[in-house]
C-alpha cells in the first residue's frame, strides 16, 4: 500500500509520468495491475484512458498482468471499461488474459472474468473462449482436416459421375 501512495505522490507532483514507460515498455497502469492497485488504476485511466489497451513489449495489456497475478477485482474493472476487445486481446505468445489466469492457477480471477465477460454489452452472442494457443492450433488443424476430407469426398463423387458417363 505504501508503494501505491508513493506512486500517487509522484504522479501528483509530475502528471507527465503517467505517459512514461519502463524498459519493457511497461506503463504505470501495467505496474498498478501487477500489484492490484485498483484505485490508482482508476485515477490513471481518468487522466490517460488510452493506456487501457496499451501493450508492453510482450504484447500484454494491464488486464493480462492483473490476470497473471491473480487480481480479480482489478481484472473485472478493466473488462468493464474495455469490453470484448480487451477480453479477447492476445499477447505475443497468443495468450488471452483468461488463459494467463488459468495457467497461473488463479481460479477466482478466472471465475470473475467469465462472469463479467458473459455480461458485457458488446457481445452479440456468448464468446467462444480459447484457453490456450495450443487448443486454437488443434481446432484449426481439425478444421483443415475436415475441409480436406470434404474436398476428397467431392473428388470421389466427381470421379464416380465421370465413370457413369
Amino acid at each position: 500500500i505504501n508503494a501505491e501512495y508513493g506512486v500517487r505522490d509522484m504522479l501528483s507532483k509530475d502528471p507527465s509520468l503517467i505517459k512514461e514507460k519502463e524498459k519493457r515498455n511497461v506503463s504505470v497502469l501495467h505496474l498498478a495491475a501487477i500489484r492490484g492497485f485498483l484505485p490508482l488504476a482508476s485515477e490513471i485511466l481518468a487522466v490517460a484512458p488510452q493506456l487501457l489497451y496499451f501493450q508492453d513489449d510482450l504484447g500484454q495489456s494491464a488486464l493480462h498482468h492483473a490476470c497473471s497475478n491473480g487480481h480479480p477485482d482489478f481484472a473485472v474493472e478493466m473488462l468493464k471499461r474495455g469490453g470484448y476487445a480487451l477480453f479477447s486481446l492476445v499477447d505475443s505468445q497468443g495468450n488471452s488474459p483468461l488463459a494467463l489466469a488459468c495457467q497461473n492457477g488463479h481460479s477466482q480471477t478466472v471465475r470473475a472474468l467469465l462472469v463479467q465477460a458473459f455480461s458485457l454489452d458488446d457481445f452479440e452472442e456468448k464468446p467462444k473462449v480459447s484457453l490456450s494457443p495450443r487448443k486454437k492450433e488443434e481446432k484449426q488443424r481439425a478444421l483443415k482436416d475436415k475441409i480436406k476430407e470434404k474436398e476428397k469426398e467431392k473428388e470421389k463423387e466427381k470421379e464416380k459421375e465421370k465413370e457413369k458417363e
